[in-house]
């Protein structure tokens, strides 16, 4: 479906451009641009790749029928993610009231 379709359809519609608004909107998204290069600056790719890991583990755990990790695959896991929480913590302004 191309977008002359999706406005016969009624999906979208047609609007006086906004310069303004359209400025605006780059603006913003550069800003949010800036925000994501340095908290990538901050945090290690492999410590990503890593939560990534456990993200798809905890996944399959929940909600794949029958899976069940073995017990190798999660001891390992768990001083990992405590050293993630903590890089993020401390990006985030130094840690918890906990």
């Amino acid at each position: 479906m191309n977008f002359e379709e999706c406005v016969r359809r009624g999906y979208l519609r047609r609007i006086e451009p906004q310069s303004e608004l359209g400025r605006l909107s780059l603006t913003k998204a550069r800003s949010f641009l800036e925000s994501a290069r340095k908290n990538l600056d901050m945090l290690d790719v492999k410590r990503v790749r890593y939560l990534d890991y456990v993200r798809t583990l905890r996944h399959q755990t929940k909600y794949d029928v029958g899976f069940s990790p073995e017990p190798e695959e999660v001891e390992p896991i768990i001083p990992k993610v405590k050293a993630f929480i903590e890089v993020v913590e401390n990006i985030f302004g130094g840690g918890t009231d906990g």
